[in-house]
């Protein structure tokens, strides 16, 4: 599984391409059989992206939440952990 997710970091401009265009094939054979309408169509592209997007721009703002706190726990100039976020108080406290 981890390396399915490697895979997809590595080459997220790929598929969203091969997505985007596998999407609009299937799009175009609906239209031609005549089993949905132009305007359906770009009504249910319009409604994915847009839930696609909030989805991913929030996975997006927790992994930078993260950064933050390991950049924050972290002496600059050895790399050791020297703090630790407490959850409870919600504060930051020594290592110790």
């Amino acid at each position: 599984m981890k390396k399915i997710v490697n895979f997809i970091k590595d080459y997220r401009k790929e598929i969203g391409g091969l997505l985007r265009h596998a999407v609009t094939i299937v799009g175009g054979v609906l239209i031609a059989k005549g089993s949905l309408t132009t305007d359906s169509f770009h009504m249910i592209l319009g409604a994915t992206t847009s839930i696609l997007g909030t989805g991913w721009s929030f996975a997006n703002k927790l992994s930078h939440k993260k950064e933050i706190k390991v950049a924050l726990s972290t002496d600059p100039v050895s790399g050791e952990q020297t703090r630790k976020f407490c959850n409870v108080d919600k504060v930051w406290k020594s290592a110790d």
